[in-house]
């Protein structure tokens, strides 16, 4: 049973009340804690009624608003209700302020009528703030005329104690009745099984205790959804998995999946991705269902591409988890980067800083802002723990931190700390979400702004074994009518040269050009570069930025000159969007697609060792006198060769499979071995 605790605007202050009192918000007769900005709200108190007279005229600022100053409340996860009735439909938008700077922008659209109705916004933050302010604004931005008369009968705030743990335990109940026991690859070892019943148990007990608290429930969802994670890092994986080394040696079976399949396609096919791909567009907002793209050409992007600063600081991320866990259950992938706010100013653009502070310096161990920068990556841990897919799984993402550090607009830039400052930067996010916050869903993506050299890319590289996918962010290249394309494929060139020597992926983390103003550019400008030759043609995704305005945007909307040229895009055959996403979580493709083991017993041949480094031997070769190994893409690589050591050093890392022929001709074995020199 989900708990309430009531409370109420009474004379402008929140009061505590018990869960059965009416709630009577403004009976005191004064307004003293409201204040506004500009002429486009006035407002009175008509006995127990706030009165807002709404008059947007041309002369209004576009941003005006009327505002609560609040004693300060702690609170985590709540439900803010405010109980309305107007004559005009309008766009309402409340933003909860707190005492450490952060704010919550929560936008519903409001319907007129003759009854009052409740608009109710959940905020679900896994950190504790303090609210200070709540400023509501009507048609936020906007510049249009609208008038009316909107009356407010109360504002509550309903500190809903239990809610995300109910959902956690359905989530962790579902995935386990999805799983099963045993040793086959995707099934759970039994002693992995009873761990994770016992994890719902004891979430259970504590959901069913009425004096539990909120510090005691929210533990206990933390305590259940690192029970599912860790519970997944137990899968058993298939063989062909080993060769498969990410940055964390914990990752769950389907993010090496994942990450397999990214490789598998490199090369053949293009995901392709868009910033904010839900959520709002030109023109449009507060639709987390719709997309620009999707207007456009019918389908949503296969990558959905996000924003995580808020999320770091404690806000609330209900919309975001819907947006992510909406794209993976589609079938596609989605992505983070991370502007993070710095901890004095609030700033991420190193020139609206004032303090000459290194930053950098001061979040690391042993500077005097690193318990503020593990707070941050304990809510971001939090936020990736959460993310549940359909049938209760974790969602395995792509994390782009400390972005495009080779220039110094940024403060983690090259001009604003030392190497050694962000390689240890680098290392320290990872193995704290890794280690100490134990996320084992996330493949880590790291992207310089655009280079033209290996050793410019490489100037501050952490490390091999701290990095899965090397992108790189191109906007200047491509801009406009000044396209450098010799530039952009170069760097293409060099990117997709470096993930091969590292045995890891590539890929375009972001590119554009802003409003398009190019209107063949998707295919003439970027499919072209892209597509220039065999190494060029790698990169598993290529990501463009947001659609916020007609000045800025980075997708075609609907209207645009560029819409033909972008659907030829979408229908071209190298390029996939979502209605075309292949299975990327659960089916290895470079297993489907060719390589398959016979189904008869096969215990009379054993390759080993598997994985081998070089020489690879076959036991029990009398029944075959024939032998063929072919290569993932179904090439013949090598025959006839009746003897029970190969020497395959001379051959590159990856998946390959031993045919085994009879005197017949009969092929009556075939087996999957893994090549992986160290």
């Amino acid at each position: 049973m989900i708990r309430y605790l009531l409370l109420s605007l009474l004379l402008g202050l929140f009061a505590s009340l018990n869960a059965q009192q009416s709630i009577d918000g403004f009976s005191s007769g004064n307004l003293v804690n409201w204040n506004k900005t500009g002429e486009t709200f006035s407002f009175q108190l008509e006995g127990n009624i706030l009165k807002v007279t709404y008059n947007r005229t041309p002369a209004s600022d576009a941003w005006d608003q009327f505002n609560l100053k609040v004693s300060d409340i702690s609170l985590s996860t709540y439900e803010l209700r405010i109980r309305v009735k107007s004559d005009v439909n309008f766009q309402f938008t409340a933003k909860p302020v707190y005492a450490d700077n952060s704010n919550d922008w929560l936008q519903k659209n409001v319907t007129s009528g003759d009854q009052f109705t409740d608009v109710s916004f959940l905020i679900s933050s896994s950190a504790t703030r303090v609210l200070q302010y709540i400023y509501f604004y009507f048609e936020g931005g906007s510049t249009t005329p609208k008038s009316g008369i909107v009356l407010i009968e109360s504002i509550t705030l309903h500190t809903l104690l239990t809610q995300g743990l109910k959902k956690g335990i359905g989530n962790a109940k579902l995935f386990y009745e999805k799983t099963n026991a045993g040793s086959t690859p995707g099934a759970f070892p039994d002693a992995a099984r009873i761990e994770l019943q016992t994890a719902i148990s004891q979430a259970e007990t504590t959901f069913g205790n009425s004096s539990a608290t909120q510090q005691q429930i929210d533990q206990a969802v933390t305590s259940l959804n690192q029970a599912v994670i860790t519970y997944e890092t137990e899968e058993n994986k298939e063989a062909e998995l080993s060769q498969v080394v990410l940055a964390d040696s914990k990752a769950t079976r389907r993010t090496k999946i994942l990450y397999d399949n990214l490789r598998y396609f490199s090369g053949q096919k293009m995901l392709f991705g868009h910033q904010d791909a839900t959520g709002y567009g030109v023109g449009w907002s507060n639709d987390d269902d719709r997309s620009d793209v999707k207007d456009v050409c019918g389908s949503y992007p296969s990558l959905g591409a996000w924003g995580v600063a808020g999320i770091a600081t404690g806000q609330d991320y209900s919309r975001d988890k819907y947006r992510v866990e909406k794209f993976y259950n589609l079938g596609g992938i989605n992505t983070f980067e991370w502007h993070c706010a710095d901890p004095y100013e609030g700033k991420f653009n190193q020139s609206e800083l004032t303090l000459g502070k290194n930053i950098v310096g001061d979040i690391l161990p042993g500077g005097l802002k690193n318990i503020w920068f593990k707070s941050q990556l304990n809510n971001l841990a939090n936020f990736f723990k959460d993310l549940k897919g359909a049938n209760g799984e974790s969602v395995p993402v792509i994390f782009r931190p400390w972005h495009e550090h080779t220039g110094s607009w940024f403060w983690w830039g090259s001009g604003n700390c030392t190497k050694q400052q962000f390689i240890d930067l680098w290392k320290f996010t990872k193995n704290y979400l890794n280690d100490s916050c134990q996320v084992h869903n996330v493949l880590f993506a790291y992207s310089p702004d655009r280079f033209s050299t290996k050793t410019a890319y490489m100037d501050r590289w952490p490390g091999d074994s701290f990095v899965d996918i090397l992108g790189f962010d191109d906007y200047w290249d491509l801009r406009y009518n000044n396209t450098d394309m010799a530039a952009f494929t170069n760097s293409l060139t060099l990117l997709s040269e470096m993930a091969t020597e590292k045995g890891k992926v590539c890929a375009l983390t972001e590119v554009g050009q802003e409003k398009i103003e190019t209107t063949n550019w998707f295919t003439q400008t970027l499919l072209k570069g892209i597509q220039t030759n065999d190494k060029t043609r790698k990169i598993a995704y290529a990501c463009v930025w947001r659609n916020a305005s007609t000045t800025h945007h980075y997708a075609p909307y609907p209207g645009h000159p560029a819409v033909n040229d972008f659907i030829s895009f979408y229908n071209n055959p190298y390029t996939i969007f979502m209605t075309d996403v292949p299975e990327l979580y659960e089916k290895l493709q470079s297993i489907s697609t060719g390589l398959k083991e016979s189904k008869h017993d096969n215990s009379e041949v054993v390759l080993f060792p598997n994985p081998t480094t070089g020489l690879l031997r076959i036991s029990d070769l009398n029944n075959y006198p024939k032998i063929e190994i072919y290569n993932t893409g179904g090439q013949l690589i090598l025959q006839n060769q009746n003897t029970s050591t190969i020497d395959l050093s001379g051959f590159k890392n990856g998946l390959y499979m031993v045919k085994l022929i009879t005197s017949q001709g009969d092929e009556v074995n075939k087996k999957i071995f893994v090549i992986r020199n160290e």
